[in-house]
């Protein structure tokens, strides 16, 4: 994950396209990786080709292809980083894809139902692509700057710590690492002890294992500034409040307890549908 292979943009011209393109141009540059952008027109073709079909097809793709040549152009690409492909988005960002590459691309794009929460071809990328996805969208709170990483102690929490403790040094951002308790908590003062004692046997026992966690990535990383938090509650809803005020939220694939024929955990789905800043899903 330190040195990725390429970084992979997809574009649509849709808002949140842009500012896909503006992130992953950035995260390139401050890596060092290569950029591809890709314009997938598949999805623009008609099933029927009357001659005005064929008019309007030819018409969209060429607007949108000047679009994507100027969009690359203003973040100071060269026009030969754009690779348009006549298949759909999410097929052609997964083929292109390799466990070392990072996919950045918007949360929804055109064609989106109205209200959707996360585009579909976001959604299936997010799922089905080998490599780390990050998913942009605007932050609720754009003065936001730490990087918020979700620790269970799971194998697949690893890439996630990874990631952004390696993000938060190279953008000198603080990083704050979340530790969900799935307990009772404290209740009001006249909730019984055994309640009380019960979340502070557990807040306990808790301790340990984020430190664990977070050892190795704080040895290697000793200039990054880490929080840490230990919160009981919902780990997917935790996630998303703390999202309001960060400026990227990173969470691995799947965590403990997933089932391990889901393709994304139900904590990675979530916090993808719900979070108000972009998302990471490490691999």
């Amino acid at each position: 994950m330190s040195q990725p292979g390429s970084v992979l943009v997809g574009y649509d011209g849709s808002p949140d396209a842009k500012r896909a393109l503006a992130w992953g141009t950035g995260y390139a540059r401050s890596t060092g990786a290569s950029v591809r952008v890709l314009l997938a027109t598949g999805d623009m073709r008609l099933r029927q080709v009357t001659e005005l079909d064929q008019d309007w097809e030819r018409s969209r793709i060429a607007e949108v292809t000047a679009d994507a040549r100027a969009a690359v152009a203003a973040v100071a690409l060269d026009d030969d980083a754009l690779d348009i492909v006549d298949a759909g988005p999410a097929p052609a960002l997964i083929v292109a894809a390799d466990p070392t590459s990072v996919i950045v691309l918007g949360s929804r794009g055109h064609g989106r139902i109205s209200g959707a929460m996360i585009g579909s071809v976001t959604q299936h990328v997010a799922a089905h692509a080998p490599c780390t996805v990050i998913v942009v969208r605007e932050q609720s709170n754009p003065d936001a700057k730490s990087v918020v990483v979700g620790v269970d102690g799971s194998e697949e929490c690893k890439p996630a710590l990874e990631f952004a403790f390696e993000h938060a040094e190279r953008e000198s951002l603080p990083l704050t690492a979340l530790h969900v308790l799935h307990t009772l908590s404290p209740g009001p003062p006249y909730a019984s002890r055994f309640v009380g004692d019960r979340y502070a046997r557990e807040l306990g026992n808790a301790e340990p294992v984020i430190e664990e966690a977070l050892a190795e990535d704080v040895r290697k990383h000793p200039s990054v500034d880490v929080t840490r938090e230990i919160v009981a509650g919902s780990t997917s809803r935790v996630l998303c409040d703390a999202s309001e005020q960060a400026a990227l939220v990173v969470v691995g694939s799947r965590g403990r307890g997933a089932f391990r024929s889901l393709l994304l955990g139900s904590v990675s789905q979530n916090v993808l549908h719900h979070a108000r800043c972009p998302v990471v899903i490490a691999r």
